[in-house]
Parts: structure tokens; sequence; C-alpha cells
């Protein structure tokens, strides 16, 4: 067994780690971080810069990554709506992507996904079909204003984008979006495959 290593930055969150099998293609899985200190980019680092392997070997000595370089990302009008500015900023494979706040994913001043309205009320026939006695997934009855969208959502995770990996190109990502009641409460999920 070989050791697993963990770098943190000055406000001791992880943000490289490698274990045995990374370590053997000189690779570590990266964590980057909005303004907050929430995860928003996960993915796969592989050093081939010598100034940047200098970096590493230091932070391994010490524990902590005390580079040049900014600790966060921010919100900008981009493909997924990110900087790539905190370390590392190259040879990276982005994977997974975490949104918050909003459903504005890529910056650009428009939700890209919407909240569906279910419908008020649904009979057994519509909530059963065709008599079987199977549910298509229907609710019986009226929905509870419990349920009543946000308005606001700050603060909680509203969306994650993950790549489907060993694809051809181009790149597929898988997109969940969280909607959240007035109270709190996750409402709906909507989510896409692949196949």
């Amino acid at each position: 067994a070989d050791w697993n290593h963990f770098i943190y930055d000055k406000q001791n969150r992880l943000i490289l780690s490698q274990n045995g099998n990374l370590m053997v293609n000189n690779k570590w899985n990266y964590f980057k971080f909005d303004i907050t200190g929430r995860p928003i980019i996960q993915g796969i680092y592989t050093v081939v810069d010598p100034t940047e392997e200098l970096i590493i070997t230091e932070a391994l000595t010490t524990g902590i990554l005390d580079a040049d370089y900014p600790l966060f990302e921010r919100r900008t009008e981009s493909d997924f709506g990110y900087t790539n500015d905190a370390f590392p900023n190259s040879t990276i494979e982005n994977q997974l992507y975490y949104y918050y706040d909003n459903y504005d994913f890529n910056g650009d001043g428009e939700d890209d996904h919407e909240y569906i309205v279910p419908p008020l009320k649904l009979t057994s026939e519509e909530a059963y079909g065709d008599g079987s006695g199977y549910s298509k997934g229907g609710l019986v009855g009226i929905v509870s204003t419990w349920n009543q969208l946000a308005e606001r959502n700050r603060g909680k995770l509203t969306g994650v984008k993950t790549v489907v990996l060993n694809t051809v190109e181009p790149e597929h990502w898988l997109t969940t979006i969280n909607f959240y009641s007035k109270y709190d409460r996750m409402i709906q999920i909507q989510s896409d495959n692949y196949l």
C-alpha cells in the first residue's frame, strides 16, 4: 500500500489529495472553492511544469500550499460560469462543478433551468393511468402550499454538473438541478441521463 498525500491551503481547506494510483502518473485530485469557502470545482491535476513541481514538493513538506495564487474562484460568464485563477489552473481535467444561490450556471444573467410547476390536483386516473394499479409517479390530491417555490436560494446547492468519463470527444456533462420551497425543503430535482 502506498502513502496518501493531502495538501491544504492557507484557509485549512483540502485542495490536493493523492493516492498510490494517482502518484504513478504524477496526478492529484484537486478541489476549488468560492469566496465563501464552498466547494465549486473538482477534478484531476497532472503536474508537468517544473515550477509547479517545486510548489508541490514544498507543500508536501509543510502540508500547506503557500503560493501566490488566489484562494478562490469567482462567478463569470463562461461555459461553466467560474474563473480559473486558483491553484491549480493548468493541466487540469475538471470533473465536477457545483452551483449555489441561483440557476444561472453559465453566468450570462439568465436562468439556465426552470422549475416545472406540477398540476394543482391529480385524479386517480392521472396518477395511476390505465387502471393497472401501477403508479406513474403522480400524487393524488392537492399539492401542499408548503411546497411553493422559493423566491431566493441564497446558500443552497442549486445544481451539479458531472462529466461522463471515458467518452469520445466532445465531453458529455450530466446536470442535476435542485429546486427548493420557501420553507427550504427540496421540492424538485431535475436531471439528465447518459445512454
